[in-house]
């Protein structure tokens, strides 16, 4: 649950892409980088940092109360999963 929300977060807060990984950590109410980068992964499939690097390569467009991607230039599908989840999620609903 915890990742869920620090995945919609980072998808749609660009100033917490910027953090670096301990402070995501805080904010995501975890005490330990070690846990949350092995949960993280074990959820999404791929570690946080890198899925920050992906995120970094979309144009996102917020407008009203959804965010729509304009560009998708994806290889991972869990990735692709996360990322188009917002698409159908009003933002700040977590």
């Amino acid at each position: 649950m915890r990742i869920d929300c620090i995945v919609k977060r980072l998808q749609t807060d660009q100033k917490l892409r910027k953090y670096t990984i301990k402070a995501i950590v805080t904010e995501a109410g975890f005490n330990s980088a070690e846990v949350f980068a092995k949960t993280f992964r074990k959820r999404i499939g791929i570690y946080p940092s890198y899925f920050i690097k992906k995120l970094e390569n979309y144009k996102i467009i917020v407008g009203g109360t959804k965010a729509g991607i304009i560009e998708i230039p994806l290889k991972t599908d869990k990735i692709k999963e996360c990322i188009t989840s917002t698409l159908t999620d009003p933002i700040g609903e977590v």
